[in-house]
């Protein structure tokens, strides 16, 4: 006797249903919420990049030439490099082999052979031993016409005790001569002088005075006036 099984119905449960579709339509809710914020913060990323990539370019690249340049300036739309040296000192001979020192605080390279210095000194040594200190706030070197121009309170100190104030001066040095054609004012152990400029000759061991000149001397008094004036 054969037992008779009756066929299994399926069976609707309406809340599995009901969840399954909620839990699709939440899905395809956040995938649209999400291209929402996606797409457009993608749009603006793009806009950024374009519009920053030229300064971004210039920063990577002064980033770069950081490493092989001591020093770097950089200018709007502009990178420029520049070469400087720090306490340097030059010691030589002129055409004659006379020698002669400069020294500065600061040389940048302004071109090639051109340099501007900052507190430039110099000496120069004339043909009877007399040395001349010649110094400056600031300085100009021109390595093709071989010289150093002085400015901005010009000192000329001498050995023998002369002091000279200028405002401009140009040393020359194949000759080592010096002159100015600013207004010039000289102290010195016999007086004063003021003058429209000077020259300082080495090969004749003196400094002549340009223009039109004010000497005041002082009152010398010799040795035997001196002894005479003891005894009295």
């Amino acid at each position: 006797m054969q037992a008779i099984i009756p066929p299994i119905k399926k069976v609707h449960f309406p809340f599995v249903s009901s969840l399954r579709h909620r839990k699709l339509s939440n899905s395809y809710s956040k995938r649209v919420r999400f291209l929402k914020w996606f797409l457009p913060f993608t749009a603006l990323t793009l806009i950024s990049v374009v519009f920053f990539w030229p300064h971004l370019q210039d920063f990577l690249e002064a980033t770069q030439t950081s490493v092989a340049r001591p020093y770097i300036k950089k200018k709007p739309q502009d990178i420029s490099v520049e070469n400087y040296l720090v306490k340097p000192r030059l010691i030589s001979t002129d055409k004659n082999g006379r020698p002669y020192s400069i020294k500065a605080e600061k040389a940048l390279q302004s071109k090639p052979h051109e340099a501007l210095l900052t507190d430039p000194q110099s000496e120069i040594v004339l043909e009877d031993k007399t040395s001349i200190n010649i110094k400056a706030q600031a300085g100009y070197f021109d390595e093709n016409n071989n010289t150093l121009t002085y400015s901005d309170n010009v000192v000329l100190e001498s050995s023998n005790g002369y002091h000279l104030e200028t405002k401009e001066a140009k040393l020359q040095f194949n000759n080592q001569n010096a002159q100015g054609d600013k207004p010039v004012h000289g102290v010195g152990p016999l007086g004063t002088i003021d003058a429209e400029g000077f020259a300082v000759m080495k090969e004749s061991n003196s400094i002549h005075f340009k223009g039109k000149s004010k000497l005041i001397i002082y009152p010398q008094i010799d040795e035997a006036a001196k002894v005479n004036k003891a005894h009295e």
